[in-house]
């Protein structure tokens, strides 16, 4: 499940607008021109007349795959550091990233109808000694002029889940929250994840006789 909550913010961070939506959120791998992505696929859980007045809403999309910013197959189109002391305590390890414009970016803006990939810069908190993502915090690397965005700021955080079929935990988004400033308006999207399900399809083709 997904609940993601709307908001548009006015002075001193003032919430003029707000909406909630609940949804089965379904997100499938699948291998995109020999590259894996991350499909995702919603269905609203309750359906609400659309008031005339409503502001236009943004809509995020693609930020709980923002750890594929670690996957081999991305890995080129990243510089990455990590930070002397980590999180302090030892458990934690602290690694910082950043898009090279140009290449393939795993994150994408959508706003009215159109999507604009995102070069981010950010840090990763990781497990020292699982390699477990537990964090991810990114901005832009400069602003998207083209647009009219000043700001863009994301925050993914993981949680280990239990699944039947595997007896150690996977570490899924739990929280997303995503800040968009333009020189007009102010936007936070906050999407919460939970109700964790896992799902194995098998298809056989066969020729007809």
């Amino acid at each position: 499940m997904e609940l993601v909550t709307q908001e548009k913010l006015g002075k001193h961070e003032k919430v003029e607008y707000k909406k909630d939506s609940l949804f089965d959120y379904l997100a499938l791998p699948k291998e995109q021109e020999e590259f894996l992505t991350l499909e995702e696929l919603r269905l609203s859980q309750k359906e609400n007349a659309k008031k005339s007045n409503e502001p236009a809403v943004l809509s995020t999309n693609g930020f709980p795959t923002l750890l594929l910013i670690f996957h081999p197959q991305y890995r080129a189109n990243y510089r990455y550091q990590m930070e002397i002391n980590g999180s302090g305590d030892g458990k934690l390890t602290r690694v910082r990233f950043e898009h090279i414009p140009g290449t393939y970016s795993t994150c994408a803006l959508a706003l009215r109808d159109k999507i604009y990939p995102l070069d981010l810069q950010g840090t990763a908190w990781i497990d020292a000694q699982t390699g477990a993502i537990q964090k991810i915090a990114a901005g832009l690397i400069a602003p998207l002029k083209n647009i009219n965005i000043k700001s863009f700021n994301v925050e993914v955080i993981y949680t280990p889940q239990l699944f039947p079929s595997d007896p150690e935990a996977k570490w899924c988004p739990s929280t997303a929250v995503i800040d968009v400033q333009t020189e007009l308006q102010h936007w936070r999207n906050v999407h919460l994840f939970s109700q964790y399900k896992r799902f194995t399809v098998e298809s056989v083709e066969s020729k007809p006789h």
